[in-house]
């Protein structure tokens, strides 16, 4: 009996794990896409700062 419940129940599980660390893997993308882009502009704002510096600056920043 308790093999069949675990073969009914271990497929959902392992989806809800694997589904879970996928999230956190999308939320921590979005947090660094963010980051950089957020490093860009502040840097990109300032009266000396050049298109090329700009670009580098946000690039820069290791998201993966």
């Amino acid at each position: 009996m308790a093999v069949v419940e675990m073969a009914f129940c271990l497929p959902v599980i392992v989806l809800v794990i694997f589904g879970g660390i996928q999230a956190a893997n999308l939320i921590f993308l979005k947090q660094a896409i963010s980051e950089a882009a957020y490093e860009g502009a502040l840097f990109g704002s300032k009266p000396e700062a050049t298109q090329a510096e700009t670009v580098s600056r946000a690039v820069s920043h290791d998201i993966l």
